[in-house]
């Protein structure tokens, strides 16, 4: 069977390839990642082209890995915008490949589109990754639009780059993204809110369950009370208002007062900058509102900004924790919330899109109505008491059976085939 996938950014052995390293880094949490590792060599048969656009090419390019082809394609222009240049492009990759099954891996960038306008609908399958229509409406967090008009920066202004841009931005790719699943027949999908949010689009798709992989790291290793740095939470983004970091910051006070030693470590890319004056003039509008917060509430030296991480410290920062946060205002089934639970980590998390699927039991994590910041302090105080007596076997046998490797890997292939057919 010949397959051809279509990713948002190239397969870290395509980067590897292109600048002559044997690895590169995996930084993004993609279970696209982790499915390209292990699915050629489950299924001897199997021809697997990725293709995904690549900064630095300005031509179709070729690259053999150890399993899979690889064909990178120029990027054009911004990925908020349709660039028709990708059509002929995507219809000399299908000449070049000539795929039984066409597998769009999201809908959140517009050159997958591309792909379905230049090429047709018939045998490609669409995975569902965020619900961008759906993230548009929650993408300020619920914070007021006065506040936000309040907080602009110079740095927004430069760089056009405020929270109403952004929002903008993404509204056009939600568009985009509705075309998309108006256009094709099957989508893959993991949890009820995608599945219902899908066919409120287009009642006529055909809808495939299908699971993700975690990253090789997050498959061994177990938390414990004993080793972990007590006090400690970790949120794996905070940089803009949808991850929900503004509501944890909120919550803070009401923590403190049976826990004031709690510190929360951030990861993903540093808004907050130093106090000096060449850091603050970059600072953007949503780093100055989550500055204000620290200082209203008193946390300067409790929040920690340490930037994007790979997976091996991601791991770490999750053994490290007493808790892992996740504040969304949206989600559909976060990576990381699935690396946490298959550690055995304690976990909180808002009752948002797809997390109930993730946390069908208390023994899985904690959850609170985004909205709710006093219930976010109670969940986080009592995820904190009770961690002493929380060993993990449960929620990690609740991952391991949802991020079954063989499970999710043959269903896969079985949805193919019924595409084939």
């Amino acid at each position: 069977m010949r397959v051809l996938w279509i990713t948002n950014e190239p397969l870290p052995e395509a980067l590897g390839l292109m600048s002559g390293q044997k690895a590169v880094s995996d930084s993004t949490g993609s279970w696209v990642h982790a499915l390209s590792a292990c699915l050629p060599s489950a299924f001897p048969g199997l021809e697997l082209t990725v293709a995904s656009p690549a900064a630095g090419v300005s031509q179709l390019t070729e690259l053999s890995g150890k399993d899979i082809r690889h064909i990178l394609l120029p990027v054009f222009g911004r990925n908020d915008v349709y660039e028709q240049r990708y059509e002929e492009l995507w219809r000399q990759v299908r000449d070049m490949t000539d795929p039984d099954v066409v597998h769009i891996h999201g809908t959140e960038y517009p050159h997958g589109l591309a792909y379905v306008r230049a090429c047709g609908a018939e045998h490609v399958l669409v995975s569902i990754q965020g619900v961008i229509h759906r993230v548009a409406e929650h993408y300020f967090g619920g914070i007021p639009v006065s506040e936000i008009a309040m907080s602009v920066t110079p740095r927004d202004i430069v760089r056009r780059d405020s929270l109403f841009g952004q929002k903008r931005r993404v509204e056009r790719r939600s568009c985009l993204e509705l075309e998309m699943l108006k256009s094709v027949s099957h989508v893959c999908g993991r949890t009820a809110w995608d599945r219902e949010a899908v066919l409120a689009v287009n009642p006529g798709l055909v809808y495939h369950h299908s699971g993700e992989l975690l990253r090789e790291p997050f498959l061994s290793g177990r938390w414990s009370y004993e080793s972990c740095v007590k006090g400690r939470l970790f949120v794996a983004q905070g940089h803009y208002p949808l991850k929900g970091l503004h509501r944890l910051m909120a919550a803070f006070p009401a923590v403190l007062a049976s826990h004031p030693d709690v510190t929360v470590r951030v990861a993903g890319p540093a808004v907050v900058r130093g106090d000096a004056f060449s850091e603050r003039i970059k600072i953007s509008g949503y780093g100055l509102m989550l500055r204000r917060l620290m200082r209203r509430y008193g946390l300067k030296g409790r929040v920690e900004f340490i930037g994007s991480i790979d997976a091996a410290a991601m791991r770490q920062e999750l053994l490290s924790c007493n808790a892992f946060v996740i504040p969304s205002a949206i989600e559909n089934s976060p990576n990381s919330l699935g690396e946490a639970q298959m550690l055995g980590v304690p976990c909180v998390a808002s009752r948002v899109g797809g997390i109930p699927d993730m946390i069908p039991d208390e023994g899985c994590g904690l959850m609170y109505d985004f909205d709710d910041r006093e219930a976010l302090a109670e969940r986080v105080t009592q995820v904190l008491d009770l961690s002493a007596q929380f060993d993990g076997s449960h929620v990690r046998d609740v991952a391991s059976e949802r991020h079954s490797r063989e499970t999710i890997t043959s269903g896969l292939m079985d949805i193919y085939t019924s595409i084939c057919r």
